[in-house]
């Protein structure tokens, strides 16, 4: 019974938190997909402007799996998978759906996120 309301004492203080992911959700749609695409070019990713956005889920790390596809200036469409860590800085991993498709995986997109984001 104290394991239980230790660990909802420390939930609740957000102890458990992914703030990076914390604070992608309190953006607006807009203000996602403009930190997102300043995230994609800091990689040296060619993103002029992404079109879709989607939050996925959260795995067991408490790390957060984002969607996302971009247009670049040349009007070709690439999507990624984008890992948000929850570690001290918010670092990223950033997987082209591409080259998850290459080794039998896929990217999760709903039929909403591709036809309304």
């Amino acid at each position: 019974m104290l394991k239980y309301m230790l660990f909802f004492v420390f939930f609740s203080q957000g102890v458990l938190a992914n703030q990076a992911q914390e604070y992608l959700l309190s953006l607006s749609d807009l203000e996602q997909k403009q930190v997102f695409a300043g995230l994609m070019s800091d990689n040296a990713y060619v993103c002029d402007a992404v079109d879709s956005l989607f939050y996925h889920r959260m795995n067991l790390n408490n790390s957060a799996y984002w969607y996302l596809a971009c247009t670049n200036r040349e009007g070709n469409r690439e999507s990624y998978e984008v890992l948000v860590r929850d570690d001290e800085t918010g670092s990223t991993h950033i997987t082209s759906c591409s080259a998850l498709e290459q080794v039998g995986l896929s990217c999760f997109w709903s039929k909403e996120s591709k036809t309304n984001n």
